[in-house]
């Protein structure tokens, strides 16, 4: 798998919209993610692991917490993530369930999976398709 593009909003530290292009990062080759403490690296890590397989990268985060605690109503938590794999460009769009002060029951949680002219919507659909993604490549390494 080859990250394109990731875009955070109202996600973990990310409270506006903060988008990585890996396409400027991939021209090197191989890149490293460092910052400070707090600085939101592992929430990248978990916005990867949110969009691809609906939780976080590590066993202390909840993917209910992934919203940003000063994200106003009218600000949506979602994670877009651009990949390609087999010369395949796939786009992830995830939103977490979560609550607002406008609506007395939470949002619930969304994911939409697009590549070529096809339009996955369904959370149950986008999961078992990104697995079958990657099923293949696990065998591959099983057999070698």
């Amino acid at each position: 798998m080859k990250p394109i593009k990731l875009t955070i909003n109202a996600f973990g530290s990310f409270l506006k919209e903060t988008t990585i292009d890996f396409n400027i990062l991939n021209q090197a080759g191989f890149y490293l993610i460092t910052g400070a403490t707090g600085s939101g690296k592992t929430t990248i890590f978990d916005a990867i692991m949110f969009a691809l397989y609906n939780e976080a990268s590590g066993d202390i985060r909840e993917v209910d917490g992934f919203r940003n605690d000063l994200a106003l109503d009218d600000n949506p938590t979602y994670v877009e993530f651009t990949f390609e794999k087999d010369n395949i460009i796939y786009c992830v769009t995830r939103s977490p369930r979560y609550s607002i002060k406008t609506r007395k029951t939470p949002l619930e949680a969304k994911a939409k999976l697009i590549y070529g002219n096809t339009i996955v919507e369904k959370t149950k659909q986008v999961d078992e398709k990104i697995i079958s993604i990657y099923i293949s490549r696990v065998f591959i390494y099983i057999f070698l």
